[in-house]
């Protein structure tokens, strides 16, 4: 019985394996080029809104909730994958039609946030922060405490998470992917309030920023799906 059940998951794990590789294969020169030059552009407009705000910035208040996450140098690590995490989608997209609404729909995401950013510039309470003597302060002021409200890294990560469930759905790959994806989201949201880089207020901006534009770019994708042609190379 075991034996059968290990083969099965072999099997299974295979077919998976294989469905994954054939999407990363459709279009990867594209692909890599495309989301590549998509954060270049995107860090450039974001650097410069960072330390060129129009005004000077907000204070984002805090809750009862912010702090009583405690920080882990372990969530370093989750923040930092969301630039291979939020890479999926589109390395997963199976044909240039898909692959073009999917980059117009995670720059629209982008596009709000950036909007946000130059209208209500806000920025992370300095008492928020992790001590001056900390010996992870350093690595913490890579990314500076402005551009706040609403949290693109979680916005960015819970509109992934909503694309990636689907894609995992349609390549029929079971619910362990599915609570996988759930899982490393959840991981780089929190991650947001360990590191001290974000307060609550701007991870409830966050999921509901990417949460709603998720729903609306796949409701318009479930309705025209059938027109983006899916040619591979």
């Amino acid at each position: 019985m075991r034996s059968t059940t290990y083969n099965r998951n072999v099997m299974a794990l295979s077919n998976a394996l294989t469905r994954l590789l054939q999407r990363f294969r459709t279009w990867w020169g594209i692909k890599a080029i495309g989301t590549t030059a998509f954060m270049w552009g995107f860090f450039l407009l974001y650097f410069h809104l960072l330390e060129n705000p129009r005004v000077p910035p907000t204070e984002m208040p805090l809750l009862a909730w912010d702090g009583m996450l405690p920080f882990h140098p372990l969530a370093w690590f989750f923040y930092g994958s969301l630039w291979v995490y939020t890479s999926l989608p589109a390395a997963l997209q199976p044909s240039f039609g898909h692959l073009l609404y999917y980059g117009l729909a995670i720059a629209l995401v982008c596009a709000l946030g950036l909007t946000f950013f130059y209208w209500w510039p806000t920025m992370v309470p300095a008492s928020y922060g992790l001590p001056q003597e900390h010996p992870w302060n350093l690595l913490a002021g890579v990314d500076a405490p402005g551009n706040a409200f609403p949290s693109l890294h979680v916005a960015t990560s819970a509109f992934s998470a909503a694309w990636l469930d689907a894609q995992i759905r349609a390549m029929e790959l079971g619910r362990r992917w599915r609570w996988g994806n759930a899982i490393w989201c959840i991981a780089i949201v929190l991650s947001t309030l360990s590191t001290r880089q974000h307060v609550m207020l701007d991870m409830i901006g966050g999921v509901v920023l990417g949460i709603s534009m998720a729903w609306f770019t796949l409701s318009v994708h479930a309705r025209y799906r059938s027109r983006l042609v899916p040619v591979t190379a």
